[in-house]
């Protein structure tokens, strides 16, 4: 697990990256580049995804919490949000 609670990662790129059960809550990923990266059980909880590219990306089991409105980004296709168990 990665830990960007709170971060400033404006423009970042993620790109095909492996984030499995990545902390982004309360971060600026402002225009950040997720494309084609796994985000398998991410917590999105109160982030700014404003401008983000989520192209091919995968968004599973992802947790967020309404007020950081992942519509704000773009390319955004989300198999499941929530708790997931398999």
């Amino acid at each position: 697990m990665s830990d960007w609670g709170e971060a400033d990662l404006r423009g970042a790129d993620f790109t095909g990256a492996r984030l499995h059960y990545a902390d982004f809550s309360f971060a600026n990923l402002t225009s950040v580049n997720f494309s084609g990266a796994y985000l398998e059980g991410a917590d999105f909880t109160n982030a700014n995804v404003r401008g983000a590219n989520f192209d091919g990306a995968v968004l599973k089991c992802i947790l967020e919490d309404g007020t950081n409105r992942l519509s704000d980004a773009i390319n955004v296709q989300i198999l499941s949000v929530g708790s997931c168990f398999d």
